[in-house]
């Protein structure tokens, strides 16, 4: 008698197992889903974000988190920046900058 309870037991959570397998998965594959397309929009409204700060392109940017800036720190990569009175660009001083050799 005991041992056919645990046979219909374990048979009752063999069953329940198999019923619920499929629906974890695809719980798991929502979640994941869902975590996937945050993390890309998040990534596209950075991109976003970045693209209308001129600090990247400027000379005096560091890109050190201690020292964005050296002209103008508390306004480095801020939407103050985008009106920033000292932006310089790099290409304008890659392209002015003549190297004498000795």
């Amino acid at each position: 008698m005991y041992i056919s309870s645990y046979s219909d037991c374990a048979d009752v959570f063999l069953m329940m197992g198999i019923a619920l397998c499929p629906l974890a998965l695809l719980i798991l594959l929502i979640w994941f889903s869902r975590e996937f397309f945050i993390a890309v929009r998040y990534w596209i409204v950075k991109k976003q974000h970045i693209d209308l700060i001129p600090c990247y392109g400027c000379i005096y940017y560091t890109g050190y988190e201690e020292l964005k800036c050296t002209v103008n720190p508390c306004m480095a990569l801020t939407k103050d920046a985008s009106s920033c009175l000292d932006f310089e660009s790099n290409n304008l001083h890659k392209r002015n900058n003549i190297r004498v050799s000795k």
